[in-house]
């Protein structure tokens, strides 16, 4: 049975999709540790595959994904979308995917918002016609947590909490609250900025933190890897 398999590069590991029409796709993580990618191919032998990268990526990996059947998303044309970006070569590979991935979606009426909370926080927006103009890039969570470590001499480097507050107690609370509340109003103001889109979708590895937080949302971590697929489609 022909498998498909979607990769995305991000910063810090690897994430998958398995889809096949006989199962739900099967998602996970693999870690940048030598042979690892190469194990998880073998194991899962998949027919043809489209990967994304954020990070650069070495010939070795390259020559294996090219070896398996894999294509890039740049060797597409078709993605779903009209990129209206000023500079389209530069859109990044995470980015169309998404876009991709919403394009196929209905109720779109007021368009569709899409808030990609990785290592960086990404805000796009697709119209009514699925026309894209541009979006923004923006400091992720933990980068935000980070800087003011590594900036300062005396301020700790602390980790998100999922239960964090507006407000903070102490200096470590502080710090959460300081960039977990920042990132928040954010959010909202985007919402509020494109008048309430039809469609708000939050994805990436720090969305978690804000799903309960942002009304009418809809909360699709897999988002990159959907929106691969369906551009693999499109173009076939």
């Amino acid at each position: 049975m022909a498998i498909l398999c979607a990769l995305d590069f991000g910063n810090t590991r690897i994430k998958y999709g398995i889809y096949n029409h006989a199962k739900s796709p099967k998602y996970g993580f693999i870690p940048y540790d030598d042979g690892a990618l190469d194990i998880f191919l073998k194991e899962n032998n998949p027919s043809d595959g489209i990967f994304c990268h954020t990070k650069t990526l070495d010939e070795e990996i390259l020559s294996l994904l090219y070896a398996s059947n894999f294509k890039n998303i740049n060797e597409f044309q078709k993605l779903g979308f009209k990129n209206l970006y000023k500079s389209p070569l530069t859109l990044g590979q995470d980015r169309k995917a998404v876009l991709s991935a919403i394009s196929q979606k209905e109720n779109l009426i007021n368009g569709g918002l899409i808030i990609d909370l990785g290592t960086c926080a990404t805000f796009d927006y697709l119209d009514s016609s699925l026309n894209y103009y541009g979006g923004n890039i923006a400091p992720g969570l933990r980068m935000r947590l980070r800087a003011m470590h590594e900036f300062t001499s005396k301020l700790p480097l602390v980790e998100p909490i999922a239960d964090w507050k507006m407000i903070g107690s102490d200096t470590q609370t502080a710090l959460v609250a300081g960039a977990m509340s920042g990132l928040l109003n954010e959010i909202k103001g985007y919402i509020r900025h494109f008048d309430q889109p039809s469609s708000v979708f939050l994805t990436g590895g720090d969305a978690v933190y804000f799903i309960n937080r942002v009304e009418n949302c809809i909360f699709a971590p897999n988002l990159v890897l959907d929106g691969l697929v369906h551009c693999f489609n499109l173009n076939k």
